[in-house]
């Protein structure tokens, strides 16, 4: 919401940004933005060094727009065939599912016996959301 983003405040040595749009979903306008600004990073960061994005084959991914936009900030683009994570990241589909399943119950069991009262968010300035 605005009134919990008007509390966030810059880390010291972190270089996130925050977006805020009429939606959460991404969109070509807001990726021709992000690759933009991976390619401004690139450029000032590792100037040495080519930027390669990889993708999956979503729409928004794979199209003019946003091939263009790539192009324009030298961000070469390769785009991963569907239903191969198992080859790429055989630990994510194997190994970490089940850890990422087992801390998801233990968090489901928690906020469903109301027991997430000390739940909170840090926001970086010493400021917290509480369940």
């Amino acid at each position: 919401s605005l009134q919990q983003l008007r509390h966030v405040r810059p880390m010291a040595g972190c270089s996130a940004e925050v977006w805020r749009c009429d939606s959460a979903w991404i969109n070509k306008a807001v990726f021709a933005k992000v690759i933009h600004r991976l390619g401004e990073w690139s450029k000032l960061m590792a100037p040495a060094r080519q930027p390669i994005l990889l993708l999956d084959a979503h729409g928004v991914h794979c199209s003019r727009e946003i091939a263009a936009a790539a192009k324009k900030a030298n961000v070469w683009l390769c785009v991963i065939p569907a239903s191969t994570t198992s080859l790429l990241q055989p630990l994510d589909t194997d190994v970490f599912a089940r850890c990422k399943m087992f801390l998801r119950n233990i968090l489901c069991k928690m906020m469903m016996t109301d027991n997430n009262a000390d739940m909170q968010v840090s926001v970086g300035d010493g400021a917290t959301w509480g369940a």
